[in-house]
């Protein structure tokens, strides 16, 4: 698998572009080019260098005013794989966010299941306004047009639109479950409710809400393979459940 991936550059050019790997020997963070993996560095070098070569084209863009806009969407409720740890052996990577990070207002955004929130902003967009950007979305579904009414909607509110940054997370479920699972074993998956707006703790008891998941086939009949209500474990803070072993294939997992 890694000869064959190291073969592809897009994969590299895919890798986070910020120190999100901390080194346990030397006790700082690093960029995935900096770590001493001879297999991993060249591509790493080369798909950072790509980032840069873009950042400084679209700085260079003479600005007329009729350039196109850019307007990022962010999944931020879903568990997602954010940071790494190196041991001098083995680089292993977490759903940790990189706390050794200024994350500067961003500690309640996770990712859409793929990519981490942080990254999903281009970075010469930093600093802007950021209302509207969230979709409750996993990776997979946040490209759908449906959120494009809601989109215009904004445009057309600008000059009435107060919502500050980190005030803007409806509530949400966000998802937990690893994309690829060996055949015959069961599929862990942890849900947890998650946005600004959620009520107070003493008015809402989450071990009476009904949190399902259903799996089903991504192709081919609709039925559902498995319908099972997750349990409420109080001492993670989310609701758990294991989904059961199915023939080899792509299935979609939905929550509700």
């Amino acid at each position: 698998m890694s000869d064959l991936l190291g073969q592809w550059p897009s994969v590299a050019e895919l890798l986070p572009r910020y120190p999100m790997i901390w080194d346990a020997v030397a006790g700082t963070s690093r960029y995935p080019h900096d770590l001493p993996l001879e297999r991993l560095r060249p591509l790493a070098k080369r798909g950072f260098a790509l980032h840069e070569e873009i950042e400084q084209a679209w700085r260079a863009m003479p600005r007329t005013g009729a350039e196109p806009q850019v307007v990022p969407r962010l999944g931020w409720s879903h568990t997602t794989i954010g940071s790494a740890v190196w041991d001098g052996h083995a680089l292993k990577v977490s759903k940790k966010l990189p706390g050794w990070l200024k994350l500067a207002g961003w500690e309640e955004d996770h990712g859409d299941g793929t990519v981490p929130a942080i990254l999903a902003v281009p970075v010469e967009m930093d600093g802007h306004d950021t209302s509207g950007w969230r979709a409750r979305d996993r990776h997979g579904p946040i490209v759908s047009a449906d959120w494009v009414p809601g989109l215009a909607q904004v445009y057309e509110d600008r000059q009435k639109l107060t919502a500050a940054r980190g005030e803007e997370r409806e509530v949400a479920l966000g998802l937990d479950v690893d994309e690829l699972h060996a055949q015959g074993s069961a599929i862990p998956l942890q849900v947890r409710l998650r946005g600004d707006r959620l009520p107070q703790e003493n008015t809402l008891d989450p071990s009476g809400l009904a949190v399902w998941a259903t799996l089903r086939p991504a192709h081919g009949p609709g039925a559902p393979v498995a319908e099972v209500r997750l349990a409420w474990n109080g001492e993670q803070g989310s609701y758990v459940t294991e989904l059961p072993s199915s023939e080899p294939g792509l299935y979609d997992v939905a929550g509700e």
